[in-house]
Order: C-alpha cells, then sequence, then structure tokens
C-alpha cells in the first residue's frame, strides 16, 4: 500500500490546559520571548490554538512546540488535517441490499445484517442521539428532518469549520454530502413512502460539522465537535474519519477527549479507515489509523464488506485493533437536496458507510433498552456477529453486524452456561473417569441478554447414569452478573464414581442457572461424560533375535485414543488407556521401523521387535564362455546378515572395453543382452 499522507495546519499547534492551570499559561505566554500567542479558545473551554506572532514557514511548528516545551506546556499536538473515510462510487444501484439482500444485482443471498428481523422488536425511538460527526447534515431533507435533534434556540447542532451554528451540508468538488449520506445510513426515516430507510427508524440526529466541502477538517474541529455532542446528550458518536500523523496514539489531544467520552457514557463508531492514497486495505495493527486505533473501550472500529460478505479490498483491518464488518460498498442513501431537480439519493462505499450501521444498530439497541451502558452495547454487538471465513485473523470478533440477533439479545434475559472442565480431586491418577474417581465440574457462566441479574444460583441435576454417582456438591451460588460479564466457578459440582458393571457408560447431566430477580425463568446447558473400565497398554520394544529391550525407542498407538510414549532402561512401556481396539507400532534409531499391529484391550502385554537390515555380495570370478561369441558369465551371490525381514530388489550390470562393447543387465527375473555399434556408439539389443 502506498504511504499514507500526514498533513497538518502550519502555523499553530492545539493545546490542552485544564481549567485551574489557564491563569499561569497565560501569564507564561505574556512573558514568552518567541512571541507565541493564542490565536482561539476552542468551546470546549480547555484547548486552545497557539501560533506564533511572526510570519508563518516551515519550522513554525517546532519553534511553538519548543517554547510550549520551556514553559512546561507538554500537552500539544499539530492540528493535523482530518478526512473522510469514502471511496467515492458514482453507481447508484439498487438499492438497500446490507439491511435485507436477497440476492439483488448478483450478490449473495443474506448476506446482510438481518434488519427486517430486527424490526419485529422496534424501529427505535427518538429520545436516542446520534451525533454524525461529519460535513454535516442536510436537515431540510425529506428523509431525515423528522430525526433531526434541535437545541434549545432550534439549532441542529454546530459547524467547527466556519465557527456557526449552521451545520448544514455544504457540497463541492470533492463532498456529495458525505455527512447526509452517513445520516441517512443511521437514521433515515422509516414507513414514510419517502426514499430510503435507515436502521433505526426514529432517532435524534445531532449534526456536528467539522469536515469542509473538499471533505477534510482538523484535529481542533475533531475535539471541538466531540466536546460538543458529549455535553449536549449524545449517546452515539458516529466518526466516519480519519487521519495519519507519526505522532499520534494513546494518550494525545483527541484521544483523551474520547476518554472524556467514555466516562460520560458514550459510545465511539469509527471507521477503520480505507488504507494509504492508494484506497487498498492497511494493517491498522501495523499502521494505526486514528482515531479508530485508539485502545479505548468505548471505541468500535469498523470495517467494510461487500454485497457477497467478503472484505472489501479499500477496507482496513487488524485481528486486535478493527472489531467487526458491517456492508460498505455501494451504500444506497440520502444525499443533501441542492437543487429541485436533484433527487436527494446516491450511492457511496467505503468504511464511513459501513461505520452507520453499527452506529444505527446501537441506537436501535437503547431505544429498545435504555438501561445499556457503552460497554454493554459493545458486547451485545460483538457476540452477535455473523462470523465470517473471510473476516477470520481480519477482525477482532471475525464477524459482521447481525442487527436481529443483537436486538434479540438486547431485548431477552439470556444465561450461556459452558463446561470448562473436569477436575480430577482423587482417583488412580489415569486422567479417564473410572471407579473410586473424585471429579469437580468446572464451569462458567456468563449474561449474553440486556439484562443484569442479581442472585444466580446453579444446580446440578442428572438427567441419566445416576447408579453410577455419589453426589456430595449439587449447588453453587454464584452471585451478581451485570450485561457482558462472566464467572468463572471453580470449586463446580462435586462427584464420586461408585461401584459399576456394565461398562463403558454415560452419564447425562443438567446445569440449571435462576436469577432471584427473574424467579420464573431458568437457563439450562446439557452436559454429558462416559466412565470407562480402568486398563493399560502395556509392553516391551526389544532386539530381534537377542530379545534385549531397546531404551528410548518410541511406541505409536491410536484407536480409543492416541499418543505415543517412549521405553525406559529395559525397554518397557505402559499408558493409562481405556478399552477397545488399537494399533500399535515401534521405531528407534537406526532399526527397522515394525510393521503395525492390532491388538484388543483389556488385553495381555505387547512385545515388538526391532531389527537391522544388513545386505551385502560376494561376485564370482568372471570366466568366457566363448571367445566367438563373445559372452562371459559370473556368479554373484546376495546375503542378509542382519536381523530384520527384507524384501531385495536388484540391478547388476556387467560391461567390458573395446572396440565393440557387449552389455548385459539383469533386473528381477529378465535379463537382456545389448551391443554398441563402435561407430555411433548406439546401444542395439540382441
Amino acid at each position: 500500500t502506498k504511504q499514507r499522507v500526514e498533513a497538518m495546519v502550519a502555523d499553530h499547534l492545539v493545546v490542552y490546559i485544564p481549567l485551574e492551570e489557564q491563569d499561569i499559561f497565560f501569564q507564561q505566554v505574556k512573558k514568552s520571548a518567541s512571541q507565541i500567542s493564542v490565536r482561539k479558545t476552542l468551546d470546549t473551554g480547555e484547548h486552545f490554538l497557539v501560533a506564533t506572532r511572526t510570519l508563518a514557514d516551515l519550522n513554525t511548528i517546532e519553534r511553538i512546540a519548543e517554547e510550549l516545551g520551556r514553559i512546561g506546556i507538554p500537552d500539544s499536538m499539530p492540528d493535523i488535517v482530518v478526512y473522510a473515510n469514502k471511496v467515492p462510487n458514482e453507481a447508484a444501484f439498487s438499492r438497500l441490499w446490507g439491511l435485507h439482500n436477497t440476492g439483488q444485482s448478483s450478490g449473495t443471498a443474506d448476506a446482510d445484517i438481518d434488519a427486517p428481523e430486527a424490526w419485529e422488536h422496534g424501529v427505535g425511538e427518538r429520545s436516542v442521539i446520534v451525533a454524525v460527526i461529519d460535513t454535516g447534515i442536510d436537515y431540510d431533507h425529506p428523509d431525515l428532518k423528522d430525526n433531526m435533534w434541535k437545541n434549545a434556540y432550534g439549532k441542529h447542532g454546530y459547524d467547527y469549520v466556519e465557527d456557526d451554528a449552521d451545520p448544514n451540508d455544504k457540497t463541492g468538488s470533492k463532498n456529495r454530502g458525505h455527512g447526509t449520506h452517513v445520516a441517512g445510513i443511521i437514521g433515515a426515516t422509516g414507513n414514510n413512502s419517502t426514499g430510503v430507510v435507515g436502521v433505526c427508524w426514529k432517532v435524534k440526529l445531532m449534526a456536528i460539522r467539522v469536515l469542509s466541502e473538499k471533505e477534510t477538517g482538523t484535529i481542533s474541529g475533531i475535539i471541538s465537535g466531540i466536546r460538543y455532542a458529549t455535553d449536549n446528550g449524545a449517546k452515539v458518536l458516529n466518526m466516519s474519519l480519519g487521519f495519519y500523523f507519526r505522532g499520534a496514539g494513546d494518550g494525545d489531544l483527541v484521544y483523551r477527549e474520547l476518554k472524556r467520552a467514555r466516562d460520560k457514557g458514550v459510545l465511539a463508531c469509527i471507521a477503520s479507515g480505507n488504507g494509504g492514497n492508494d484506497q487498498i486495505g492497511d494493517n491498522n495493527d501495523q499502521t494505526p489509523d486514528y482515531p479508530a486505533s485508539y485502545s479505548l473501550e468505548n471505541i468500535i472500529s469498523v470495517a467494510a464488506t461487500d454485497r457477497y460478505d467478503r472484505l472489501t479490498g479499500f477496507s482496513n483491518y487488524g485481528v486486535t485493533s478493527v472489531d467487526l464488518a458491517a456492508p460498505g460498498s455501494s451504500i444506497y442513501s440520502t444525499l443533501p437536496v441542492v437543487s429541485q431537480s436533484s433527487i436527494g439519493y446516491g450511492s457511496a462505499s467505503g468504511t464511513s458507510m459501513s461505520t452507520p450501521f453499527v452506529a444505527g444498530a446501537a441506537a436501535l439497541g437503547l431505544s429498545l433498552n435504555p438501561s445499556l451502558k457503552y460497554s454493554d452495547l459493545r458486547s451485545l454487538l460483538f457476540s452477535s456477529v455473523d462470523p465470517l471465513q473471510s473476516l477470520d485473523e481480519k477482525v477482532s470478533t471475525g464477524g459482521r453486524l447481525n442487527l436481529h440477533r443483537f436486538v434479540q439479545r438486547v431485548t431477552s434475559s439470556t444465561i450461556e452456561t459452558s463446561v470448562e472442565d473436569i477436575v480430577f480431586i482423587a482417583g488412580n491418577g489415569d486422567k479417564f473417569i473410572n471407579l473410586d474417581d473424585e471429579l469437580a465440574l468446572q464451569f462458567k457462566v456468563t449474561n449474553a441478554g440486556g439484562q443484569a441479574f442479581e442472585g444466580l444460583r446453579a444446580n446440578l441435576v442428572v438427567v441419566s447414569g445416576g447408579d453410577f454417582l455419589e453426589m456430595t456438591k449439587l449447588t453453587e451460588p454464584i452471585g451478581d452478573l451485570d450485561l457482558g460479564e462472566s464467572i468463572e466457578v471453580a470449586s463446580g459440582f462435586a462427584l464420586k464414581i461408585k461401584a459399576f458393571t456394565g461398562l463403558p457408560a454415560t452419564v447425562q447431566l443438567r446445569i440449571d442457572v435462576s436469577a432471584a430477580n427473574n424467579p420464573e425463568k431458568v437457563w439450562s446447558e446439557d452436559y454429558e461424560f462416559t466412565i470407562h473400565s480402568p486398563a493399560r497398554i502395556r509392553g516391551k520394544v526389544v532386539r530381534n533375535g537377542t530379545g534385549t529391550g531397546i531404551s528410548g525407542a518410541k511406541v505409536d498407538y491410536s484407536g480409543p485414543i492416541e499418543g505415543r510414549v517412549v521405553t525406559d532402561a529395559e525397554g518397557n512401556f505402559h499408558v493409562p488407556a481405556i478399552a477397545g481396539r488399537y494399533r500399535i507400532y515401534a521405531s528407534a534409531p537406526d532399526l527397522i521401523e515394525s510393521t503395525p499391529t492390532d491388538f484388543d484391550l483389556p488385553g495381555t502385554e505387547i512385545s515388538i521387535g526391532l531389527g537391522q537390515i544388513e545386505v551385502g555380495f560376494t561376485p564370482g570370478e568372471l570366466s568366457l564362455r566363448s571367445e566367438s561369441e563373445r559372452q562371459s558369465v559370473a556368479k554373484v551371490a546376495l546375503v542378509d546378515t542382519g536381523d530384520a525381514k527384507v524384501d531385495i530388489n536388484y540391478f547388476l550390470e556387467i560391461w567390458s572395453t573395446g572396440s565393440r562393447d557387449l552389455f548385459a543387465t539383469r533386473s528381477g527375473n529378465s535379463s537382456k543382452i545389448f551391443r554398441m555399434d563402435s561407430e555411433t556408439g548406439a546401444l542395439e539389443e540382441e
């Protein structure tokens, strides 16, 4: 991928100064020998644009940074240029495959987020505010106007590009309406017989304009936009934008503002990015794209898939830094209505388009369950994805957004129980369940629904095979579980295997989990195990002929269990096993591997012999049978002096020198004689 472009405003830095330190800061700036000044106080009240009073040049930023460091102000960064994460696409074909893919336009049926099924549970509420931090929104669009947020003054947000209270989406040479397109994916009004529909039919869309008509903005605008949205009630941020800066990372000023949003319970859905200037997707684990790559618990980094459920070629990815994917190729949505002839709709591609699918899902989840925290939304979104092979090792969840499954979990009370391990407390130590073994059943309980649980308790029920068991612990208090939380019960249920006949035998168990604050509901998980007769594979590996044990020989076995064991100093081996039919063979350095042997357990000990091949030959004297026939006779004896069975394939060649050479070959039972032409050297069969 081509190198990413780092761009910044050249004549000022963005500085963070806490309120309690600002008086000292202004005094130090006033005394500054390098003539720096505060150009602007951002709306946050804690961020400032610090410039120089002299003409700017290529070294201005370095001089400002040096002076800030001299007066003890370390928290600054360049005002990086921010870009919209969109890939232009003028082909406006129908239509909303990301919501419901029936295979239209040769796509793959069901390569979508299952939106119609999700809408059976609800279509949203206008109490949920989603801030679209972008190029603004055409707030008079017929498909958006009913879902636009307004403040006490009737304004729909703020414009940090032109520094006024009119965040209308202004189109230009590059911007066809990026923010309006994003807003339509999140929350175009549903069931109004107009245009398209968003993921969340009813929502409040807050317009924060931080990108210009050229789809570029600055860090200072981003910081101000996040602060405005957070302080005015937004619970979800959509940030279909990104920037690249070598000094960016956890702890910088944008990170801190998103961390502040986290502390106020705000979820940030952020585009993973569209590669470098070649728009070929990069690995964000190796080349971070900000703000998506910040390590914050309230960020969801979103990749893009196409109508075939493939990761798009332009989408950034990263198994640790990108969380999930959503549809992002040729997405049809709202565009600004710039004239009477404008239809107000069109298609676009990019992680800019995939991100609002996730933001819309979060808004729908909050409308159905307002008690959800950002961490709950994240957990439920991640646990409900559709796993895709194309996303394996590409995003952390390995999947694409599934709105229906997410909504089901948001609206349900769901406990998932899984047995993690069986621990042997006492027994014969063979690691197979048999007579007198004492066991602890360890299990994990996970809250996978949309309700917090109190007073959880697990009970063990024996479905079948109880005659084989002594039950010493049948109930386990678990405690409380918040959304997305898990508890591993290490002590587990206690069992003992008592006297038995007729093995192997299967024991079927069921773990029932109940909650004090939801007493009418029981969540169950089945589990079974098999009790075996104790058995051992025993034997010895010896040298053929002498019967001497071979130390360090490898013995491989397969059957009901499989593995490898190494013989001891006397050549003996033994391994715990269970009854059944097995195949076994042995090998050792410089010796011939044994032929596989089949046997049954229980049974007698096994002896495996290994040997060595030693083949030699004793040539006889060559005698001339007939001078006229130019033939001779030789006798050769092959001798096996080793102690291993051997099959011999041989090939003998006899030659002589002279003007006319005779050649004889013998292989197996066939014999041929060839004559060489002395002039051409060709061989001719006699």
